[in-house]
């Protein structure tokens, strides 16, 4: 007999694959864009929470977790934060440091995802657990300059021949 999801048989295990990636080597330079922006907690701490997806080259598609503790009882690490976000912000237009208020999740998902930029990851490594941090951001137009084709020039039109009189 099958089940609605078309099995015959039960079964209790399963494993999906493709295990843990190791961490992106230590000074990695990425073109990657924020995908999820909000404030987050755990164990009393709160701080924002950013997901950013590698955009190109070896690593595209991977995502890098980032905890942005601006409020962390550090003020050393506090204002280490603050500089962190007001450079992603600044890459991103802005908005968040002129507004001139703490950003709630709206702001932050508005004005800081899917804007292109250019990180640098660190690695770390805590009981026998290794991962990356982002630890600095730049613009993704930095340094770069785009790419224009040359433009054909158009041809002059005489709009004399069209007036009737």
């Amino acid at each position: 007999m099958t089940n609605f999801f078309g099995q015959t048989k039960v079964q209790n295990a399963f494993e999906l694959g493709g295990g843990s990636f190791e961490p992106i080597p230590d000074g990695t330079k990425a073109k990657a864009a924020i995908d999820e922006a909000k404030w987050d907690s755990y164990q009393d701490e709160t701080y924002i929470s950013l997901r950013w997806a590698i955009l190109e080259g070896e690593f595209k598609g991977r995502k890098v977790y980032q905890k942005v503790r601006i409020s962390d009882a550090s003020p050393q690490k506090a204002e280490n934060a603050m500089a962190m976000l007001v450079a992603i912000d600044a890459n991103a237009g802005g908005a968040i440091y002129a507004a001139g208020v703490k950003p709630d999740d709206m702001s932050l998902s508005i004005n800081l995802m899917n804007k292109p930029m250019i990180i640098r990851l660190a690695t770390w490594e805590i009981n026998d657990k290794k991962g990356n941090w982002v630890n600095a951001v730049s613009s993704a137009g930095q340094g770069i300059a785009p790419t224009q084709q040359p433009q054909a020039p158009q041809a002059a039109q005489n709009f004399d021949s069209d007036i009737p009189f």
